[in-house]
């Protein structure tokens, strides 16, 4: 998206005053991030707003005939211009300095246009009382681009179905497999053996929720409407039923091996 690319180092300094408050903007265009899942899969995190640089500039507070009318006359004027954003605001001094990371400092080596934006632009503008007080948190950015991207739903949705897989993930690691430890070093293969299909057996009834192999069913209870589990009715239902799964699910890993054994034993003629 060329739009991406126009006035040089633009974006450089948006993307820096909008990153804080949840959006991302790239070569495909404005993206809104879910705090959530952001750390874990950046990608994922991503819920794309719209393509349009018209309405990616008007959200963000920027007027878009100005975009389009040509190179800035310098960068004092590029950087009043970015000023516009409905995010930017200038901190006190201690606090903007802590909140370099490595990369600004990087970028400041590298990038002169983001150099005086960080060591001339904000500390006039600090120093004058322009843009003092932070004028949206990231919730009300958030809401914003719901209304006017209709986003909500999708946010929502893939919200709720990272968290409950990062549940599952919990409940598997301190759950399942802290009730149902590794055996010790140099324990027989049986034992080994039956830890292993019993993990495999509980993590199929109460994770996957399989209501086929075996007799024993996870309760409608453990899960709320949306899906997320109650901790302790899971770590209950796992502790009462173990032994008994474990049970079932030996007797299908045998079942299931002498069958393979029976298929792979040549035919007599």
């Amino acid at each position: 998206m060329l739009f991406h690319h126009a006035h040089g180092d633009i974006w450089q300094l948006l993307g820096n005053v909008i990153k804080p408050y949840g959006l991302t903007v790239d070569d495909k265009g404005l993206w809104l991030r879910i705090p959530e899942i952001e750390e874990a899969d950046k990608k994922r995190s991503k819920v794309w707003l719209t393509g349009d640089p018209d309405e990616i500039l008007k959200f963000l507070g920027l007027p878009y005939t100005r975009y389009w009318a040509g190179p800035f006359r310098d960068l004092y004027q590029m950087y009043e211009y970015v000023a516009n954003c409905i995010t930017f605001w200038v901190a006190p001094a201690a606090e903007s300095e802590m909140a370099l990371r490595a990369n600004d400092r990087r970028r400041m080596k590298q990038r002169p246009a983001y150099r005086k934006w960080v060591e001339e632009f904000k500390p006039l503008c600090r120093a004058q009382g322009r843009f003092s007080n932070e004028p949206l948190t990231r919730d009300q950015v958030r809401g914003r681009a719901f209304a006017r991207f209709n986003v909500r739903q999708t946010y929502m949705t893939e919200r709720r179905a990272f968290l409950v897989e990062d549940q599952k993930r919990h409940i598997l690691k301190t759950i399942i497999e802290r009730i149902v430890p590794l055996p010790a070093e140099g324990a027989a293969k049986e034992d080994v053996l039956y830890r292993t299909v019993l993990v495999r057996a509980l993590r199929e009834i109460v994770l996957d929720w399989n209501r086929g192999l075996y007799s024993i069913m996870a309760p409608g209870n453990l899960r709320d409407d949306e899906g997320f589990y109650h901790l302790g009715r899971t770590e209950s239902f796992v502790l009462e039923y173990k032994d008994r799964i474990g049970k079932e699910a030996m007797d299908l890993h045998n079942r299931r091996m002498e069958e393979k054994r029976a298929h792979e034993q040549p035919s007599r003629v």
